[in-house]
């Protein structure tokens, strides 16, 4: 893919741009821009039950995080948050504060995805839903109730929203940075060298690793809200039922990750077909214990286009789609 200049600092921000967004440059994508104006109160939102709140200490700066739909390529920002020892959440509601370049945006739709951690920065894809119309929008600001309440247990997960846009002509969409730390500093990486930054290929501190959000504050601004498990499932780690998640990222060029859950140990086979039914790949077959895994699907050798993938195990049979984009 072809790569595209990346402003890194202020320094240079301020030599190429205006220290605002009213001008950004038309040439290529950045990881990082100046916003002029801190956010207002964030809008409502539904769900209830919990709410975790990480909107206060909004800075001015923004972090790339966008499916460039036009260059097939997306550039990712994550930041974690924990679930106390104990408790389960189902989260059904994302709030992140952003911003659009004027004249930019908006997007049609952003994707969700909740990883599991890994040492500090984001890991294994626990939960993830794609091609969400935001519910509510202000500015660059958006708020999205998922399409099914996101299950997740005790411990520490990572947040990542994504606009899909195309750049041209649409700009580029950043999510709105804090000041202050909590837990980890946010993460971002850039896997298919949209902008070019090599070192953050993967997952890697946002500001003082990749220089995105300007290199300066640590953190993300988001909420997230939902409710607590009914008392029959209060203190049930793992899923009531085999269950097949969809593919992210979706649309994907080369691989992409399959989450799936199993509620007991079962054999659990996942297979790729095409669109006529044809076996295109054995992603696995192998014996699980109880818990929430994700496999890859590599596509590297197949043609562009609509594929079908199945989990068979636990005596149930779930299918999803996904679509190569090369």
């Amino acid at each position: 893919m072809h790569r595209l200049r990346l402003i890194l600092s202020l320094a240079a921000l301020s030599i190429a741009l205006p220290l605002s967004l009213r001008a950004v440059s038309a040439q290529s994508p950045t990881a990082s821009q100046i916003i002029s104006t801190p956010p207002s109160a964030p809008p409502a939102t539904s769900g209830g039950g919990f709410e975790y709140d990480q909107t206060s200490n909004v800075g001015i700066q923004g972090a790339a995080s966008q499916f460039f739909i036009d260059l097939n390529g997306r550039v990712l920002a994550a930041d974690d948050f924990v679930i106390p020892t104990g408790e389960t959440w189902e989260i059904a509601t994302v709030f992140a504060h952003g911003a659009y370049t004027t004249g930019g945006g908006p997007a049609a739709s952003f994707d969700v995805v909740f990883y599991e951690d890994a040492s500090g920065l984001p890991g294994a894809v626990a939960f993830a839903d794609s091609a969400l119309v935001p519910i509510s929008v202000f500015d660059g600001d958006v708020a999205m109730d998922l399409s099914a309440p996101a299950s997740l247990g005790e411990g520490t997960y990572w947040l990542s929203v994504v606009a899909n846009m195309p750049f041209a002509p649409d700009g580029q969409w950043f999510w709105r940075t804090a000041t202050v730390v909590t837990g980890n500093p946010y993460a971002w990486e850039d896997p298919d060298g949209v902008i070019g930054i090599t070192q953050c290929v993967t997952w890697q501190p946002g500001a003082s690793v990749c220089g995105a959000g300007g290199g300066e504050d640590p953190d993300l601004s988001f909420r997230i809200s939902g409710n607590f498990p009914t008392a029959g499932e209060a203190g049930s780690e793992f899923p009531s039922s085999v269950a097949l998640g969809q593919n992210y990222p979706n649309p994907f060029s080369l691989s992409t990750s399959i989450p799936f859950e199993v509620s007991e140990i079962s054999h659990v086979r996942i297979t790729g077909y095409d669109v006529l039914g044809r076996e295109v790949a054995g992603v696995v077959s192998q014996t699980y214990a109880p818990g929430r895994y994700s496999v890859s699907f590599d596509a590297a050798n197949l043609p562009s286009g609509t594929y079908l993938y199945r989990l068979e195990g636990d005596g149930q049979v779930q299918m999803r789609r996904m679509l190569l984009v090369k």
